[in-house]
């Protein structure tokens, strides 16, 4: 057990962040969950939770937006005094061709999936160093942050953007006992990829042909590793992105 731990998980609400939840909450540790669903959806997901027998609260609250992230720290340090380990997984995408993809969603999804990162991980890392914290930050990426995937250029970039905003922040951080590391996962059949093989179900039998190990990740198989990434037993580890892909960045994902 690693005892009461202060957790923080951005897109908590979905398949992959309420899986980390849940495990992290068995892990012994207090669960702030955050999402930019209603409050009574992070109520719902919190009472999952506690009759497990965990503790989880829900903070509402909008990562693309640097002053709801600051608002939602300041809360969290003036409840609990402390953030150990922060989570930062909220990630959108829009599947477009290069050629017709919008400044509109270039912006969405860069603001989300990679300025979101920023303002997470800049927001709890500065107030780990005033609190003398060795934390841990955590950035849920993509196998496509290495390999390029057809019809997706918006979010390979806001992915691959952030390995290099990770091992930066690793590099600088590792000087206050800050430990910064992604896990990148496959195709998942579950929040974001599953969203897609609903509204094209086309693609599954693509993705599953895509995967060397043969069958798309479950949503527990990525908490499996993110468990890892938030132990002591990662505690030498940063700067180093956890391939928890099944095999799928070995493959270039073309224009099937």
């Amino acid at each position: 057990m690693m005892g009461k731990k202060i957790t923080l998980i951005t897109g908590a609400l979905g398949d992959i962040g309420f899986a980390s939840a849940k495990r992290m909450a068995t892990m012994g540790m207090k669960v702030i969950l955050s999402d930019i669903q209603p409050e009574s959806d992070g109520q719902n997901a919190v009472n999952q939770i506690i009759a497990d027998g965990g503790q989880a609260q829900y903070i509402k609250a909008d990562v693309s937006d640097r002053a709801e992230v600051d608002s939602m720290m300041d809360r969290i340090y003036s409840e609990h005094g402390c953030l150990d380990i922060c989570f930062s997984n909220a990630g959108v995408v829009t599947n477009t061709a290069f050629l017709e993809v919008t400044e509109a969603q270039w912006d969405f999804v860069l603001g989300v999936n990679l300025k979101g990162a920023f303002n997470m991980g800049q927001s709890a890392a500065r107030r780990m160093v005033e609190q003398k914290t060795r934390g841990k930050i955590v950035f849920t990426g993509s196998f496509v942050q290495d390999v390029p995937h057809a019809f997706n250029s918006h979010y390979c970039a806001s992915k691959g953007g952030l390995v290099m905003l990770a091992k930066t922040m690793a590099l600088e951080l590792a000087q206050h006992g800050i430990t910064v590391n992604l896990i990148a996962p496959g195709v998942v059949d579950g929040g974001l990829s599953k969203q897609e093989m609903l509204e094209k179900p086309h693609l599954r039998p693509i993705y599953a042909k895509s995967v060397p190990l043969g069958t798309m990740q479950s949503p527990d198989q990525v908490a499996d590793v993110v468990e890892f990434l938030v132990s002591n037993q990662s505690d030498y580890l940063t700067g180093t992105t956890v391939r928890a892909d099944g095999g799928c960045s070995l493959f270039k994902f073309g224009m099937e």
